[in-house]
């Protein structure tokens, strides 16, 4: 019997002790957030965390104890039954525990959704609707470190209305809000789903273009100019007659958010000073002036100004000649996803292969996953190729919606995606995973004929000697192939050696 009680007291100790770990930790990350002054939605976030390191922990315990309640099931000896009914009860404090933490992380959802509406209407403006100033603001210096880290092109517009005080004077400013509504609007169906349509303060717009050259923008500024001034703006019955100027520059390397929007500024008042109702562009040390209606202007920015010189090639890729198939689906296509945070595959490849250099010289971890959205072939039997578009539009913002803004995605195929997790060990980089897998389960992709809801399979790995990116991204697939193998809507890891669903023989990490 006192064998029988040690083990009982061993096990009982053993649970208490990780989730004495958890309230601790948990209780620390909380106070040590709040004490650093950090947003009331990072806090919770830190708390998700902490709560999916307790549940990852509290599965591979309960997993081990059931492990030895069947061995003992086995034997007849009467102190091995006693050990085993031990074990059946710790199976069963287990089992209430997972309960509450599941009940607790329900709590923590519906707080991170009402933190998140909150947040959103702090950043939407009242009279409009469009992203205020502030979340402009966010986006300006979110996209030009995106910009910068990834060597990325990124093109501010601002709009601004002409005689706008004039409107007012003569139709009084209730029709002057109708007309900002009604350019809100207008300015929306202008732009791309990841393009960032914001009122600037007044009677000035803006628009945020990631992923956009100058060129292509200049396409953009000037639909827009073409589409107000094309716009029947209607206030106390009449017709009102609008216009607008328009500015444009793409930031240039290595230049901050300030300067950036100065000359955009500058090229929009150019834009007055020549007539007004049309769109000129700032090439980094003039302003050019696009000609009227003309939406195939290429310009040709000035030699030697900062918007001609680049940070480094774009679309730098893996040496040809490397063997660039993988299995699930994998695509060649080289052509960058404008306008949305995820990159294309050879990108993607070469920043694989700067970590692993980078991984080499000081150590620091990094993690890569791979995610695939499960039986695509016959989701896209009903409605087809509607569900791809729709695919096309939803990953982007759900993966912005998820990941931290320094890790890196890209599309491999229609449904097969991967990311790249920095200063992310294994046991971070499957909490990260089983995010992802689990958020998915609450996307509704919307369609013609109602909604189509999906799951994803996600396989993760990380970064080990002699790796390159070709052996890295293979790795991530066989463990992405064994969890579709062992029935999809699953997330495993790959350690080197063998594939194992996250939980299982991973130490949670901090």
């Amino acid at each position: 019997m006192l064998l029988i009680n040690e083990i009982s007291l061993l096990a009982l100790a053993g649970a208490s002790g990780l989730v004495g770990g958890w309230w601790l930790r948990s209780r620390g990350d909380k106070q040590r957030a709040l004490s650093e002054g950090a947003p009331a939605h990072e806090v919770l976030q830190r708390m998700h965390d902490v709560a999916d390191n307790v549940v990852l922990n509290v599965g591979a315990h309960a997993h081990l104890m059931q492990e030895i309640s069947d061995e003992l099931s086995g034997t007849i000896s009467p102190e091995a039954q006693a050990v085993a009914a031990a074990v059946e009860r710790l199976i069963e404090a287990n089992e209430q525990m997972q309960r509450e933490l599941s009940l607790a992380e329900k709590k923590l959802q519906e707080q991170s959704r009402r933190i998140e509406s909150h947040l959103a209407e702090a950043r939407t403006d009242a009279l409009t609707g469009l992203a205020n100033r502030r979340a402009l603001d966010d986006e300006l210096f979110r996209r030009s470190a995106e910009a910068k880290r990834h060597d990325r092109a990124v093109t501010l517009v601002l709009i601004d209305l002409d005689f706008f005080k004039q409107l007012n004077d003569t139709w009084g400013h209730q029709v002057g809000d109708q007309v900002l509504r009604c350019l809100a609007g207008v300015l929306r169906q202008s732009v791309r789903d990841m393009d960032l349509p914001a009122r600037y303060g007044g009677e000035e717009f803006a628009a945020v273009l990631p992923g956009t050259p100058v060129e292509q923008a200049l396409v953009c500024a000037e639909r827009i100019r073409a589409a107000i001034e094309q716009t029947q703006f209607v206030g106390d019955g009449r017709e009102v007659p609008v216009t607008a100027s328009v500015g444009v520059a793409e930031r240039a390397a290595g230049e901050g958010v300030e300067a950036w929007v100065r000359r955009t500024d500058e090229a929009l008042y150019a834009a007055k000073r020549v007539g007004r109702n049309r769109v000129a562009w700032h090439d980094g040390q003039v302003v050019h002036q696009l000609p009227v209606g003309d939406d195939h202007y290429v310009p040709q920015p000035a030699s030697g100004s900062p918007a001609a010189e680049a940070e480094g090639p774009r679309g730098d890729s893996p040496a040809h000649g490397e063997n660039d198939e993988l299995g699930g689906g994998a695509t060649t296509d080289d052509q960058p996803e404008a306008g949305t945070p995820i990159s294309r595959r050879t990108e993607f490849c070469h920043d694989i292969q700067r970590r692993i250099a980078a991984w080499r010289r000081d150590g620091r971890p990094w993690s890569l996953l791979m995610l695939e959205v499960d039986d695509f072939s016959i989701l896209c039997n009903q409605p087809g190729p509607e569900l791809i578009r729709g695919l096309q539009r939803t990953m982007p913002v759900f993966f912005q919606a998820t990941l931290r803004e320094m890790d890196h995605v890209a599309r491999l195929s229609d449904h097969l995606f991967a990311v790249l997790l920095p200063e992310a060990d294994l046991p971070q980089g499957g909490i990260v995973g089983e995010r992802l897998r689990r958020d998915a389960l609450e996307i509704r992709l919307p369609l013609a004929h109602g909604e189509q809801g999906f799951t994803v399979s996600v396989g993760l790995t990380t970064v080990q000697a002699e790796d390159t990116w070709h052996s890295m991204l293979e790795r991530a697939d066989a463990a992405l192939r064994a969890a579709i193998a062992h029935g999809r809507n699953r997330s495993y890891l790959h350690d080197g050696q063998q594939c194992l669903p996250v939980g299982i023989g991973q130490q949670a990490g901090p």
